[in-house]
């Protein structure tokens, strides 16, 4: 008799005799919970202890959408092996806990400490989310701040080139005046005009990007005719060498798309074919399953493939451009935030 009851039914100190390292892991393991930094660390911190306080086979933690946030099986269940489920609910979530016939005694009090475990544990969890969540933050914020530092200092860097040369240009004429020839001049004023547009055009960039990295464009999507439309970037951007750039685009292509953006991204890509590739340049366009696809073709060299993860990059250029031609190396920059700001890539 005493046999049976030590057996089926033990008293309370000996189940707490018998569980006595287990229930030390346990306790360990909850105060391990408030120093864990990840749900990951929580779960894999306080699951096993739980399994082994009451000898079962497995654990599930459940938000309360029924969403799985952790589990714990340290080994497959056999098909001809009886299982039995035990579900507890808990504040925020339930508990299930598989069991087989040969699992140790469960007591109220062990049903009593999985549930507080259970909703020790959530708390823990909502506590790792939101430090997570925080951390996230954090880098994000660190990097938007390294971001605008750099972009700060090599606005300044290529903003100080024009600038120098106009303020040089007019100490010349404003000091010298009386000296100059009218032949340098003349030359003076046109370096002048060359560096103040550059300087404008600059500037615009720099306006640009402002705006899509604060997400201050608006996209408005209209139809329009694409290659009339087309013809005209190309027009505008190549002015004189507009000879160079053939457009093969449908002239009855109609696209839903941006005007102002589309404008941006084409003009970009056509003045970076100018500047860096080779005539003959290409644009072509096309529609496939309700997407505008459009590319700008130079017969140019290419760009270097240790160059490629950088090229667009604010201000990257690779040496062999940056010996071969100006530029500010923003063009492709915006044009990509711009394809990004329309839902696009490029």
């Amino acid at each position: 008799a005493i046999g049976f009851i030590i057996g089926v039914a033990p008293p309370a100190f000996i189940r707490l005799l018998w569980r006595r390292p287990e229930t030390a892991k346990l306790q360990e393991a909850i105060a391990g919970l408030m120093r864990a930094e990840t749900p990951e660390q929580v779960t894999q911190g306080v699951l096993p202890p739980m399994l082994g306080l009451v000898g079962a086979r497995a654990v599930e933690l459940r938000d309360s959408a029924g969403q799985m946030v952790g589990s714990y099986r340290p080994q497959e269940t056999r098909d001809d092996e009886e299982v039995e489920v035990l579900e507890l609910e808990l504040p925020e979530g339930s508990l299930s806990v598989w069991t087989s016939r040969h699992a140790p005694f469960f007591g109220e009090e062990e049903l009593a400490s999985l549930r507080t475990l259970g909703s020790l544990t959530e708390l823990a969890l909502d506590r790792a989310r939101l430090f997570s969540q925080e951390q996230a933050a954090r880098r994000a914020l660190e990097e938007a701040d390294e971001l605008k530092m750099n972009f700060i200092a090599l606005a300044a860097h290529e903003l100080r080139t024009p600038v120098a040369v106009i303020h040089g240009v007019i100490e010349t004429i404003d000091r010298r005046a009386a000296e100059l020839e009218e032949s340098q001049r003349k030359d003076l004023e046109q370096m002048l005009q060359v560096q103040a547009t550059a300087l404008k055009a600059l500037v615009e960039q720099l306006l640009d990007l402002s705006r899509l990295d604060a997400e201050a464009v608006a996209i408005e999507p209209s139809r329009i005719p694409v290659r009339k439309r087309v013809e005209e970037i190309v027009a505008v951007t190549a002015g004189s060498r507009a000879g160079e750039v053939e457009v093969e685009v449908p002239t009855e292509l109609e696209a839903v798309v941006d005007p102002d953006a589309f404008d941006r991204i084409i003009s970009n890509l056509v003045a970076n074919a100018l500047r860096y590739g080779r005539a003959p340049i290409l644009v072509t366009a096309e529609q496939e399953n309700g997407q505008l696809q459009v590319a700008v073709e130079d017969r140019g060299e290419g760009v270097p493939s240790e160059f490629v993860p950088r090229l667009f990059e604010r201000f990257a250029r690779s040496d062999p451009s940056r010996r071969r031609a100006g530029g500010t190396g923003l063009g492709l920059a915006i044009a990509h935030s711009y394809a990004e700001a329309h839902a696009g890539e490029l």
